[in-house]
């Protein structure tokens, strides 16, 4: 039939950020493209959920309901957790921090931003 398919090894583990989780894993997206991490998360051993904000309870349309807990492995809320990329509506893509890192030396930008803490980040970012 000529069709051509591609077999990869399972991946070891699976980190992806969504808007809003509950603390069971079960993860909402906000935004207008879900990109494929359900995907990423099915595909791997370990798999792990990131979140702006973990809350008691989802609500909203159930289209946003990405992710369900049968698919993460643990979660955790990260504030600015997809900077410098977007989380639409949370906050759009920083591109005047993209601008800094592809005009930066990377000892410059890891000093700058990396170095320290996570606190000590978004500091700088703020």
């Amino acid at each position: 039939t000529g069709f051509q398919a591609c077999a990869l090894p399972i991946l070891d583990a699976s980190l992806i950020h969504l808007n809003r989780a509950d603390s069971r894993g079960n993860g909402q997206y906000l935004g207008p493209d879900p990109y494929f991490d359900d995907l990423f998360l099915l595909a791997a051993d370990k798999r792990f959920l990131s979140c702006e904000k973990l809350v008691p309870e989802l609500t909203g349309p159930p289209q946003t309901f990405l992710v369900n807990r049968m698919m993460v492995d643990g979660v955790v809320e990260t504030p600015n957790g997809a900077h410098f990329t977007s989380c639409v509506p949370d906050y759009d893509r920083d591109e005047a921090f993209q601008k800094e890192y592809a005009e930066s030396s990377w000892e410059e930008f890891r000093a700058k931003y990396l170095a320290g803490s996570e606190a000590d980040y978004q500091a700088a970012i703020a």
